[in-house]
Formats: C-alpha cells, structure tokens, sequence
C-alpha cells in the first residue's frame, strides 16, 4: 500500500494549533517547546504546499484550506485512538490512572480493593505526580486533580469539594477537642503550600498574632502525617483526614470548618472517549465519594 503521508509530528502540531490557536499553549500539550511547534507546522506546510495558519505577530488563524484539513486530521487521528484502545481492551482491560501522592495515599489506595473487586478484569496502573499527564502526551488515560481549572487540553468534571478545620494528634488535641471554642496555646501551626490559615482564623474569631507557626510542607499527606507525629495543628481537608480521624489517630479541633477555593477533578483528554475500563473506573469513583459525604 502506497500511503501518501505527511510527517506525523506535524499532523499531531496541526490538530493541536487548530484547537487552541496559540502556540504556547499547543506546545504545553504536547510537551514541546513553542519553537519546535512552529518548526513542525512549518514542514508541514511545506510538504503539502499550502499555508494552513495566518500568522501575525498577536494572534495565529487558520486559513480555509487549514480549517477543513484540521478538521479531516482530528477525525483521522480519533480513529487511530480509538483503534488503539480497543486493541489494548483485547489484551486484557488496562486503565492507567495519575493521581496526587495526598489523595492516593491518604483516601484512594485504602478503597481500590472494592473497585478491583467489581471489575477483576481490569489491570489497573497508578502512578502519583503533581504534573497533568495525559494520553495525548503518553501519560495516563484519567487524572484526579485538586484546585481550580480550566487546564488547557482537558475535560474536567467535578468530583466533590473540601472542607477545611484543626486537627491534631490526641495528646496535643486533648480531651473534648470537638468542643473547643479557640485553638490550644502554645501548639504550633503546621502549614502547607495550598491552604493558608488566615481564612480559618478568621472565620473562627482568633487573631494570626496570637499564634506560632510551625514546619510547612509543600504536600499535603506530608501535613498530615507531621500532625500525627505530634508537631502541632494542621488545617485538614476534610477528606484526606477522614481515616485518620475514624482511626482516632487524630483529633478535630472545634467545630468551624470553612470552605476550601479548590476542589476535586476527575480529568482526561479533552475530545477523547473513554474507554469501558475508565467509564467504569469514573463510576466507582463518582459513588465512592457520594458515599464519604460532606467533610465538613
């Protein structure tokens, strides 16, 4: 078969210019560099022999003849996608999954033997990283995330939001923690990168001077867990302490809780079904939450 084919990495360029008509941020999905974008959509024009994007020094446009090629090449390249999942589902059901190292360790790794239980048929592979990694850049088919989007290149759907208060390990906590109207003197402040205590402190009419802070961690099962050790009070999401707290390895502190700015993510390739394995996968998800309930 003599296929008459232009470069694949500007074929791959093309379909993700065309969706986003920015270079940087075409470059971001790709995992590529702006200049190497521009080079690539470059060569392909040159191999076709027509101008496919209008260039200015603000903006970037596709041309008529880039519109209706964009077009063919984003169903052709969904084809060969999903071509390619059914050929993995023929081997055996494999989902990879990309969760932050906070929600895998201190909520999800505890459950997945109840959906590994549903769905035996399913190899599951997760990795934990802080970088959104997806299929259309050689990473995982879904991703949990935390915070806020929209992120370029993705679909997001919410998954459930958090509650922020006090915790502390018993013996800092002390009896009728629950009960406390203020904070304990004298017990440090541990912190970490994402959710500050002012809001806290705030809500539950105590001054940030009246306070010392301690360590901060840039992880939030690393907070936890310095909370537990007995370094001071952390502000918790509610969900990632709810086994520690069920465990009575730590201790709430008073009954304010405020609402965390950031939530929970269920997130994969924008424009890309899912496959049986992540549609099931999503489900259990979506109920296992349900389940848990409100963290405030």
């Amino acid at each position: 078969m003599n296929l008459d084919l232009p470069p694949m990495q500007g074929l791959r360029a093309l379909e993700a210019l065309a969706r986003h008509l920015n270079f940087s941020r075409a470059a971001e999905e790709l995992n590529q560099t702006p200049g190497a974008i521009s080079h690539q959509i470059k060569a392909l024009e040159e191999a076709l022999g027509v101008r496919l994007f209008e260039r200015s020094k603000r903006a970037v446009a596709l041309t008529p003849v880039g519109r209706r090629y964009a077009g063919e090449i984003r169903a052709a390249l969904q084809k060969v996608s999903e071509a390619t999942r059914e050929l993995r589902g023929a081997r055996g059901r494999i989902l990879s999954i990309d969760v932050l190292p906070s929600f895998a360790s201190r909520w999800l790794l505890p459950r997945l033997a109840g959906f590994m239980a549903l769905h035996p048929d399913v190899e599951l592979r997760v990795t934990a990283s802080q970088a959104l990694v997806l299929p259309n850049t050689g990473g995982a088919e879904l991703a949990i995330r935390y915070g806020r989007p929209p992120w370029a290149g993705v679909q997001a759907e919410s998954l459930a939001d958090e509650w922020l208060f006090p915790v502390a390990a018993p013996r800092l906590a002390g009896r009728g923690a629950a009960a406390r109207k203020r904070l304990p003197e004298g017990v440090p402040l541990l912190r970490d990168a994402h959710e500050p205590w002012p809001q806290w402190l705030k809500a539950a009419g105590e001054e940030p001077a009246g306070h010392g802070f301690g360590a901060r961690y840039d992880e939030s099962a690393l907070l936890l867990q310095a909370a537990e050790a007995g370094q001071g009070v952390a502000l918790a999401r509610g969900l990632l302490a709810a086994d520690a707290l069920a465990r009575g390895q730590l201790r709430r502190i008073g009954s304010v809780a405020v609402p965390s700015r950031n939530a929970y993510y269920l997130v994969h390739a924008a424009e890309a079904p899912l496959s049986v394995a992540a549609q099931a996968f999503a489900g259990w998800l979506r109920e296992a939450l349900r389940e848990a309930g409100p963290t405030a």
